[in-house]
């Protein structure tokens, strides 16, 4: 079996990090692609044992939202991080390492 791999940036040179080293991914949701983002990826990351999933999305108020997921290793599913699995506004988490983003902020580029 061919070892998987996950793009980091297919906008510039192609760039592919072993799927065993990663920690996190942070999968954008869009229109085309929703059903997608939603279900099929996930899984693939999760069977994959990726232990962290963020899903990013507008939300009914168009605002930018940032859904915070972790890998149940006796599942191979993703549940919604316990103290705050949803984020508004700002995204405020210590795993998988300690960031804060100022949601707003971003939709502005």
């Amino acid at each position: 079996m061919a070892e998987q791999c996950v793009t980091v940036d297919n906008q510039n040179t192609p760039n592919c990090v072993p799927v065993r080293n990663v920690t996190l991914v942070v999968e954008v949701v869009s229109p085309g692609s929703h059903q997608d983002d939603r279900v099929r990826e996930p899984a693939l990351f999760a069977a994959h044992r990726v232990p962290y999933y963020w899903r990013v999305e507008l939300d009914r108020d168009q605002k930018l939202a940032v859904h915070e997921y972790r890998l149940n290793v006796d599942t191979l599913a993703y549940f919604p991080a316990p103290s705050h699995p949803d984020h508004h506004d700002k995204l405020v988490t210590e795993l998988p390492f300690p960031v804060e983003v100022d949601l707003d902020a971003l939709v502005g580029f």
